[in-house]
């Protein structure tokens, strides 16, 4: 006796409901579009690719062993980071960066400033400090020269030390030249 009879593949029996415990296949095709939830209460692996047309939430950890490709926006809350980060174009940042985890070292910028531990930068670059020694510049070559001012016609002062001397050069008559040192006026002791 064949089954074909009572119907075949496509002639469908009025009642379209199944009840059962327990179904075991090896296969299993639907051949419409399934609309309602799947309840799966074990793991699901998929060997293929995963197209989610909707949103996808989860509320349990995410790992990634390949790239993590994010084509909008990507809004993280509290969130830590292990490892290093790197950018390659622009970092926006609206609030502070902080350096550790009292707030004791940041920095801030707004308005074209640029601030080192204040929120309220009053120059291109503001320094504000709690030691002693608020700038400390130093290399590791016997020479060090920095430039402490200088305005659009090149006129400023300089504050530099060779293993010999320190002195402070001001260029106001000559342009500033670094290599030549045209200065008109030095303090030095040597």
């Amino acid at each position: 006796m064949s089954w074909k009879k009572y119907g075949g593949t496509n002639k469908l029996d009025k009642l379209n409901n199944i009840s059962v415990n327990t179904i075991v296949t090896d296969k299993f095709t639907l051949k419409n579009f399934y609309v309602g939830d799947w309840d799966i209460c074990g793991g699901l692996t998929v060997k293929d690719d995963a197209i989610i047309m909707k949103d996808l939430t989860v509320d349990g950890d995410i790992y990634g062993s390949g790239d993590i490709t994010i084509n909008g926006a990507m809004n993280v809350f509290n969130t830590n980071i292990v490892g290093n980060i790197f950018v390659a174009e622009n970092a926006f940042i609206r609030e502070n960066l902080l350096m550790d985890f009292s707030a004791g070292t940041l920095l801030h910028g707004e308005n074209r400033r640029f601030g080192f531990n204040t929120t309220t930068p009053q120059a291109t670059i503001d320094i504000s400090g709690d030691l002693v020694r608020t700038i400390d510049i130093h290399t590791t070559t016997a020479t060090n020269k920095n430039v402490v001012a200088r305005n659009v016609f090149n006129q400023g002062m300089t504050v530099n030390v060779e293993p010999t001397r320190s002195y402070i050069d001001f260029y106001v008559d000559n342009s500033m030249n670094l290599e030549a040192e045209n200065f008109n006026g030095r303090l030095v002791y040597d």
